[in-house]
C-alpha cells in the first residue's frame, strides 16, 4: 500500500512554519488520502485520480505523522498513542509535540487531523475509533475553567471545520465531466456524513460548545446561507470609504465589511469570508467591467458595486438531509437535557417535517427515524 509516509518528497524540518495558501496535493498525497487504515479497519475508496485540493497549510512532515497516527491507533492503543503524541518529534514516528505549548503546531495538527478523517470523502470502518475519543485522549487533562489555558486540539479542530465546510460543500464543476461531478458528490456527501457523525459526537463529549454545534448543524442543513440571513441580526455595514468599491449581497443588502484602501481583492475576500462563516471559495465576486482580479488592488476598481455571487453547492438537499439526521440522531439526548438545545431539536424538527413530502422514500424514513428517537427521549 502507498503511503506519505514513505515520499521523500514529505521529509522536511519538523519545526518548518508552513504558509497559509492552498495548492494542488501531490499525486502521491491524493493517493495516500484516498487509500487510508482507520484504527483496525480497512478502508478504500476510487478517487485517486480526482483532483483533490485541501489546505496546504501543513508542514508536510506534521502531516505525514498525523497519518501515520490515524493509520495505526486503535482502541487498544489510544492512551499510549496519545502520549506519544505529546513528546518532541525526535522522539518518535507519531510524536506530535503537542505539550510544546506551540499555538500554530497545534492548530497545524487540527488542520490535518480534519483534513485526514472529513475532507478526504472516504467511508469509515466500523472498529476506526471515533475522531471525538482521539481529540478527548490527546486533549489531555483539561482545565477546571474554559477561560483557564490556551486552546484545546478540539477546539482547533472545531474551528477548522467550521473555517473549511463551506469550501468543501460548494465546489466548482466547470471544465468537469459527468462522471467526475458524480464522483465529486458522493465524495462531499461522505464528508458531510463524516463531519455530523464527528461533531455530534464532539458536542455529546462537550469538545464542541453549543453555538458552533448550531453554526455547523445550519451550514450543512442551508445551501445558501447569504439568503437566508436574519436581516434583524446582520450587523451594520462599515462606512464605504471614497473611491473604493462598495459591496452588496444578491438580495441588495450591504455587506458588514467593506473594501480597505491597502487591501487587494484577494485579502478582502478572505475577510469577507471570515465575517459571512463561508470558505472563500464558496463566491465569487462580479462587478460591471467583468469579475476582479485576485492581484487587483481596490483602490483600483474605483467606486464600483462589488456583487457577492455564490456558486452553486455540491451537496445535493437530499445529501443536505441525511447529514442532519446524522447529526441530530448522535446529539439528540444531549440537546434534549437543555432548554436552548430543546429549542434548536424543535426548529430542526419542524423544517425536516416541511422538507418531508418532497423527498424520496430513503429520506422520509430516515427523518421519521429521526422523529421517533427525539418522541422516545
Amino acid at each position: 500500500m502507498f503511503s506519505v509516509m514513505n515520499s521523500e518528497k514529505f521529509k522536511v524540518d519538523p519545526n518548518a512554519r508552513a504558509s497559509s495558501s492552498r495548492r494542488k496535493v501531490p499525486d502521491c498525497a491524493v493517493c495516500a488520502l484516498s487509500f487510508c487504515v482507520f484504527g483496525s479497519g480497512l478502508l478504500c475508496a476510487p478517487f485517486a485520480a480526482m483532483e483533490l485540493t485541501v489546505v496546504a497549510a501543513f508542514a508536510p512532515d506534521v502531516q505525514s505523522r498525523v497519518t501515520l497516527f490515524m493509520n495505526k491507533v486503535s482502541h487498544g492503543n489510544l492512551e499510549r498513542f496519545a502520549e506519544a503524541a505529546r513528546k518532541p518529534a525526535a522522539e518518535g514516528d507519531v510524536a506530535l509535540n503537542l505539550a510544546s505549548g506551540d499555538l500554530d503546531l497545534v492548530k497545524n495538527v487540527a488542520d490535518c487531523l480534519v483534513a485526514h478523517s472529513l475532507w478526504s470523502g472516504l467511508k469509515r470502518s466500523s472498529t476506526a475509533v471515533a475522531l471525538a475519543d482521539i481529540l478527548l485522549a490527546l486533549d489531555g487533562p483539561s482545565p477546571s475553567s474554559a477561560s483557564e489555558g490556551p486552546p484545546s486540539l478540539s477546539s482547533f479542530v472545531v474551528d477548522a471545520v467550521l473555517r473549511d465546510m463551506g469550501t468543501q460543500f460548494s465546489q466548482r464543476y466547470e471544465d468537469c465531466e459527468d462522471k467526475a461531478k458524480e464522483d465529486q458528490a458522493v465524495r462531499v456527501r461522505e464528508s458531510a456524513n463524516a463531519v455530523a457523525r464527528s461533531v455530534g459526537q464532539l458536542f455529546n463529549k462537550g469538545l464542541c460548545p453549543f453555538v458552533k454545534f448550531d453554526f455547523i448543524l445550519q451550514g450543512i442543513s442551508q445551501d445558501n446561507a447569504l439568503l437566508k440571513l436574519d436581516a434583524a441580526a446582520y450587523p451594520e455595514a462599515e462606512p464605504r470609504t471614497p473611491g473604493l468599491p462598495q459591496c452588496l449581497l444578491l438580495s441588495g443588502r450591504v455587506t458588514a465589511s467593506q473594501p480597505r484602501v491597502s487591501e487587494t481583492v484577494a485579502e478582502f475576500k478572505d475577510r469577507l469570508a471570515r465575517d459571512l462563516g463561508m470558505g472563500p471559495s464558496t463566491f465569487f465576486f462580479l462587478m460591471a467591467g467583468g469579475e476582479p482580479q485576485p492581484h487587483e488592488e481596490m483602490k483600483d476598481l474605483g467606486e464600483v458595486e462589488l456583487q457577492v455571487m455564490v456558486r452553486p453547492p455540491v451537496l445535493k438537499e437530499e445529501y443536505r438531509v441525511e447529514a442532519v439526521c446524522i447529526l441530530l440522531t448522535e446529539a439528540a439526548a444531549t440537546l434534549q437535557a437543555t432548554e436552548h438545545g430543546r429549542a434548536l431539536l424543535c426548529r430542526e424538527m419542524q423544517r425536516l417535517g416541511k422538507l418531508k413530502r418532497g423527498l424520496s422514500k430513503r429520506y422520509q424514513f430516515m427523518i421519521r427515524d429521526l422523529e421517533d428517537l427525539v418522541a422516545s427521549l
